[in-house]
């Protein structure tokens, strides 16, 4: 499983077959660009050896009418929205959110940030509160525990 973005012409990526990028448009693109090879041995499929964080390049798949990656960084962004204002197309993830910039993806270490959030007990603030509370919360037992024996004794 990952995250995809896709290269289409449609109002929103489910629905790209309704404007398709034909095959030939993409191949012509893949033959035209000196940065893109093509696959020997996937029809449709071309590598960009860009600066990109997968040392043997990132693939771009041509796949019913649209163009595809999986799990990009800014450096495939900004090489797809290249791509796309060369076929008139627009730039999507998979959550419905358009790329205009390379810098609408998330950085690497945002990237991480979101998919492994902190744990609330890791931050030394909530912890140090948490204690606080818990020790309010005895004294206060005890405190009204003590007063009830006391008015009983007394009263």
């Amino acid at each position: 499983m990952g995250y995809d973005l896709h290269i289409h012409r449609a109002d929103d990526w489910h629905e790209f077959e309704q404007h398709p990028i034909s095959s030939a448009e993409w191949m012509a693109v893949v033959a035209a660009d000196p940065e893109l090879r093509p696959d020997p041995n996937h029809e449709f499929l071309a590598l960009w050896s860009g600066p990109c964080r997968y040392p043997d390049g990132t693939w771009l798949a041509w796949n019913d009418g649209e163009i595809h990656t999986k799990n990009p960084d800014r450096a495939i962004v900004a090489k797809m929205l290249q791509i796309a204002r060369r076929l008139g197309a627009r730039v999507q993830g998979d959550n419905g959110e358009f790329y205009n910039r390379p810098e609408d993806m998330p950085s690497e270490q945002e990237f991480a940030a979101l998919l492994n959030p902190q744990p609330l007990f890791a931050h030394p603030r909530l912890v140090a509160f948490g204690c606080l509370l818990a020790g309010a919360a005895v004294l206060f037992v005890v405190g009204a525990g003590v007063l009830s024996i006391w008015r009983w004794i007394s009263g």
